[in-house]
């Protein structure tokens, strides 16, 4: 089957399994889906369950995503992967969603054309193995300790009041030293925490695939398929 990118991320098919009559490609062409609510979807990519993840991360999205898992384990059809697509959001439940991932095993993956980033980069890293795959986008930034689960890149500290400036602060310096605990908990490099510490929040960067693959944010060979084929 030749390979082609689909109008948008909701054109994959995502609203159910694919049935095995039908193939999709998943591969987004926006990099970013809008920042709403997390949401979930069940695909199968060969033999695999994959619950493709996408959306906002806000709090309490760790406690619906263990939900998900525990609902798919239940009715013996446990996930495979995690696949994932978000723009990020609160940066303390991307901290939750990821220990809840290691917790349970589960492979996180950002396919082709995906995009993660910021809480979603460090939701990824809960993946007890992790891939990349080429023309899949893993974008880092430092967080910011505001805990409002619509931050993104842009904001900056003149929007906040003086009081919000030096809570924001105090809270960075808890929340990067939280940080930097979860990713050598994860097995990343510590050249990784510092790399990303030194990106300003207003600011972000896509690493490469040297980059992803020298910090140890990915420990599993790239699908080279390009779009990936589900069931």
């Amino acid at each position: 089957m030749r390979r082609h990118r689909l109008a948008a991320l909701m054109a994959l098919a995502l609203t159910a399994t694919v049935p095995m009559a039908g193939r999709a490609q998943a591969c987004a062409t926006e990099p970013f889906v809008d920042n709403s609510r997390l949401a979930f979807k069940k695909a199968k990519y060969d033999d695999r369950v994959i619950l493709i993840v996408y959306g906002g991360i806000a709090r309490g999205d760790a406690r619906r995503l263990e939900q998900q898992i525990l609902e798919h384990r239940r009715l013996s059809v446990p996930i495979d992967e995690i696949w994932l697509h978000s723009q990020g959001g609160n940066a303390w439940e991307g901290l939750g969603i990821g220990r809840v991932i290691r917790k349970y095993g589960i492979m996180t993956r950002v396919p082709a054309g995906f995009a993660c980033g910021s809480a979603c980069t460090t939701a990824f890293l809960g993946g007890p193995i992790r891939s990349v795959d080429p023309g899949g986008r893993y974008i880092v930034h430092a967080f910011s300790s505001l805990g409002r689960d619509d931050e993104k890149p842009g904001d900056t500290l003149e929007m906040l009041s003086v009081e919000q400036q030096r809570q924001k602060e105090q809270g960075d310096a808890i929340l990067g030293a939280e940080w930097s605990a979860y990713a050598t908990e994860m097995g990343v490099s510590t050249d990784f925490s510092r790399a990303t510490m030194n990106i300003p929040h207003t600011s972000q960067k896509t690493l490469s695939q040297k980059e992803i693959n020298d910090y140890l944010v990915t420990n599993f060979p790239a699908d080279p398929v390009g779009c990936m084929t589900l069931n």
